[in-house]
């Protein structure tokens, strides 16, 4: 969801990668073409598009103003086979989950890479083969541990 409550998806129809804006009352408002097939979709807290998608195997993050024009674009960390999971925290900063590390992985709003938590495993913490990922506005982060079958929520240090 955008800041005025549209629901903004990544599609996928027949290789055709779109980001499309949807109003509330399920109005078709925006559409424009995406860099790559979209994994996962966020909205930064400026009303952004962030997206995660695959371009050719490379894993990318990829943010579209609101009118849909390419403003950034970034490699996620090497060795990276499935990105499919996005948020942006309060202050703009990026996390990706990457399934086959399980880790998250945290950038700037610019793209610099900050760091990555996780590990292989059961414990707090630790995951296998995160699926999805969310963040509150208080920066509390809701991680969807599919091969543990969990969700756990992590606080996240914020900028």
């Amino acid at each position: 969801m955008d800041l005025e409550g549209n629901c903004v998806v990544a599609v996928n129809i027949n290789q055709n990668y779109r980001v499309v804006k949807y109003s509330t009352d399920g109005e078709l408002l925006a559409s424009w073409n995406g860099e790559g097939e979209p994994t996962a979709i966020a909205v930064d807290p400026e009303g952004n598009s962030v997206v995660a998608v695959n371009v050719n195997n490379t894993h990318r993050v990829v943010k579209y103003s609101t009118n849909g024009e390419l403003m950034t674009s970034w490699q996620v960390v090497a060795g990276v086979i499935e990105t499919n999971g996005i948020t942006v925290g309060p202050d703009g900063e990026v996390f990706v989950n990457v399934n086959n590390r399980h880790r998250v992985v945290a950038y700037n709003t610019e793209g610099e890479p900050l760091g990555e938590f996780g590990a292989q495993g059961s414990e707090p913490g630790q995951f296998l083969y995160p699926q999805g990922i969310a963040m509150s506005n208080a920066g509390l982060m809701y991680i969807a541990d599919s091969g543990n079958n969990r969700i756990q929520a992590i606080q996240v240090r914020t900028h």
